[in-house]
């Protein structure tokens, strides 16, 4: 299940900037290229409203299947020729049948983990996700853009990714029991007033996520940091991102997610009120860089863990729909109004606005922590929700 949700992972990360760059060849003004970029998230934010319930009924396998086999259709539609409006309505398309494979992954993976080793799975698939992610721009310059062999590539990726999953139907964690004429285990309602708290949470990830990609690299050179080492302080968050949350995961099997949760967003926000005090390009500064990608990254780690204790079934890939619902709406955000702040106040602005939103989440999470699922709560839940043809472990 993790290889399946890195199959998604790595092929995001390598069609965005390939598409782009094809675009830019063919002469199309940036902002087109955008709203072409655009219409794979929309893709996803839509098809996150009908996935629970189609997952539901016809289970997490069966849409698996569906979007490995209509993301490689469309990559082939997409390879044949090439037309602007055409590749428009395809990337949409694209969105939403890869986000089957993004939604449906991490569920199963929250399904299947054990509260005992949660924290530690959910970790490894943060980590691996991270780290395939990054493999596509890296392997972008190699595959380049002058032929469609980035789509050829990507396809069978997606195929291979998905296909050793296909043999266990029968283990389904995600398909629903709901009898007929009762109401949906699959709504949002209820998840959002079970999950408040880990929707917030990786809502100001996504804000934390969308804002450090998109401004780092405009971050260090208004500090001064030019040519290569412009691009020092985003690998510093990203190497700490992908590099902690296996510790994170483990500490927080050790003591619990509750109690990890406001850890992490207190030291994000510490991170984003110190740097503007640190000299660019010293030690020190890529140190905290890293911690701060390490400890925003965790707080999608954490929250998962939680959502996992909470949910089970349809009700989970539920959750996990509105989990990708919400890091899309913070990504969409974040770097939005981080830029006008810099814009308006300085460098320094991008990291103290981060800061402040993760005081915010910091104090949320102590006064409502009440409300975060229990071991307890984890195991009673286990005992009411059992996958179709076998055990959960």
């Amino acid at each position: 299940m993790i290889a399946t949700v890195c199959g998604f992972a790595f092929s995001a990360g390598l069609l965005y900037p390939i598409v782009a760059l094809m675009l830019e060849r063919r002469g199309v003004a940036e902002d087109m290229i955008g709203l072409n970029t655009a219409m794979v998230g929309l893709g996803v934010i839509v098809s996150a409203f009908f996935l629970p319930r189609l997952t539901e009924r016809y289970g997490g396998w069966a849409m698996l299947f569906v979007g490995a086999a209509g993301a490689i259709l469309v990559l082939g539609l997409m390879s044949l020729e090439y037309g602007y409006w055409r590749w428009l309505v395809l990337r949409f398309l694209l969105g939403v049948f890869i986000n089957g494979l993004y939604v449906i992954g991490e569920a199963w993976i929250n399904a299947i983990a054990g509260e005992e080793r949660r924290g530690r799975v959910i970790a490894l698939y943060t980590t691996v996700m991270g780290a395939a992610f990054a493999a596509g721009p890296a392997l972008a310059p190699m595959v380049g853009t002058e032929d469609m062999t980035a789509f050829y590539l990507v396809m069978a990726v997606v195929a291979a990714s998905v296909a050793p999953v296909l043999g266990f139907r029968r283990l389904d964690p995600l398909r629903g029991e709901t009898a007929l004429g009762a109401p949906s285990e699959a709504r949002f309602g209820p998840i959002w007033r079970g999950g408040a708290v880990m929707l917030g949470a990786v809502f100001a990830f996504g804000l934390l996520d969308g804002t450090t990609l998109g401004l780092t690299p405009v971050w260090a050179l208004r500090l001064g940091l030019e040519g290569d080492a412009a691009s020092l302080p985003l690998i510093a968050i990203v190497v700490g991102a992908v590099g902690f949350q296996y510790p994170i995961g483990w500490l927080a099997d050790r003591i619990g997610p509750r109690q990890v949760l406001p850890g992490c967003a207190a030291l994000c926000a510490a991170c984003g009120l110190v740097l503007p005090l640190l000299a660019p390009g010293g030690f020190v500064f890529y140190a905290v860089l890293a911690l701060w990608g390490a400890m925003s990254f965790a707080l999608f780690t954490v929250s998962l863990m939680l959502i996992g204790r909470r949910f089970r079934g349809p009700a989970l890939s539920a959750a996990s729909a509105l989990l990708t619902m919400m890091w899309g709406l913070g990504a969409m955000i974040g770097p939005w109004g981080a830029g006008a702040a810099m814009g308006a106040a300085g460098p320094h602005a991008m990291p103290l606005t981060l800061a402040v939103v993760c005081v915010m989440l910091t104090a949320a999470t102590l006064i409502f922590r009440g409300l975060l699922p229990t071991k307890a709560e984890a195991r009673a839940t286990a005992k009411l929700s059992k996958p179709r043809g076998g055990p959960l472990n």
